[in-house]
């Protein structure tokens, strides 16, 4: 069993990690001297015994600790407790996004790193700013990740959503005063002509006896017609009319 100090808000803790089988309750035991030199024997925690990983023993500011597992003392006499002095964090598997994605933590490990040169996972007891779920903006640059006072951190990548011109040339109408449309939109839209028109077209002039047909990839070339298209790089299209 090991066993580590911890300050939490201020106060003193003991943390307990188990391999192998896990001790009961019965079997661990704790006593301390408290300040005024009272000998405090404190309950154990009910997180304790969890899975054989973690729990806390509360303490006070009191000295000569004693932990006994069964007959034999681990903590104690000679045998001070280490002392948590720092958390360690492997990366998660993704830690590259584009603006809009959620943040995707699997992966992830933490360690901490124990006064004694020993190390012990405390993966499952950290946590993460931003967290887990996150959606992600090209502010961030780095996620921190906490163990009480202790903290390390990664670094994240987001790109902006790239994005592509597309122009429209209205072939004698007009969009919002102007015979031709441009506009920066989402790189991979899947771009929709009739429904763009069923959107906009009450702010058009349409030339006089004239319907919407439609757009095309050449001019006046109703073979080329389209009925959406996915825009991957700078476009242009040109409105089809037909009699109305």
């Amino acid at each position: 069993m090991l066993v580590y100090e911890k300050k939490v808000e201020g106060e003193r803790h003991l943390f307990g990690t188990v391999e192998g089988t896990v001790p009961s309750e019965n079997d661990v035991q704790l006593t301390y001297k408290d300040t005024d030199g009272t000998v405090i024997e404190p309950e154990l925690s009910d997180t304790y015994l969890d899975d054989g990983h973690g729990g806390i023993i509360r303490k006070s500011d009191g000295e000569a600790i004693n932990v006994f597992i069964g007959e034999t003392q681990i903590i104690g006499g000679d045998i001070p407790p280490a002392q948590m002095i720092s958390i360690t964090v492997t990366p998660p598997t993704k830690t590259s996004y584009v603006e809009g994605d959620t943040l995707d933590l699997t992966g992830i490990t933490v360690v901490g790193n124990l006064s004694n040169g020993e190390t012990v996972d405390i993966t499952e007891d950290c946590s993460a700013s931003p967290a887990d779920g996150a959606t992600l903006t090209t502010s961030n640059t780095k996620v921190v990740v906490s163990y009480f006072e202790l903290t390390d951190e990664f670094a994240i990548t987001v790109e902006a959503i790239p994005t592509i011109t597309r122009t429209v040339d209205m072939n004698g109408g007009t969009a919002g005063g102007e015979s031709i449309c441009v506009d920066e939109v989402q790189k991979g839209l899947d771009w929709v002509p009739d429904l763009w028109y069923s959107q906009n077209h009450s702010t058009w002039t349409i030339p006089e006896g004239k319907a919407w047909n439609g757009v095309t990839t050449v001019k006046d070339d109703e073979s080329t017609k389209i009925s959406h298209m996915v825009l991957d790089s700078d476009c242009t299209f040109y409105v089809l009319w037909k009699d109305a």
